[in-house]
């Protein structure tokens, strides 16, 4: 089971890196995200990334953006207790725990 403590929040500044086409992945841009951990992925393009909770990171995505919020729910998000990785590069951490 996943732990969905808050450890800070995330602005994000770029585009994310994924699946999602570029129009919808620059949507995700001045989102505000509560992020679960702060850690390291051999596959990202610095090695660290930010999870958040799905069910989270698409509410949030939601207050700004009705068509990417919409876009991630026809494609089966949030899976349950699914979890996103940001690339570290593509936001700041704006606030700690």
């Amino acid at each position: 089971m996943k732990d969905n403590t808050r450890n800070g929040i995330m602005l994000i500044k770029e585009a994310p890196t994924g699946p999602a086409p570029l129009e919808i992945r620059r949507l995700w841009i001045g989102v505000r995200i509560p992020f679960i951990e702060v850690g390291r992925r051999s596959d990202t393009p610095n090695g660290m990334v930010f999870t958040v909770d799905q069910e989270v990171a698409i509410r949030e995505l939601m207050k700004s953006s009705l068509e990417a919020a919409g876009w991630w729910r026809r494609q089966g998000y949030p899976m349950p207790e699914g979890l996103f990785t940001f690339n570290a590069g593509c936001a700041d951490i704006v606030l700690d725990s």
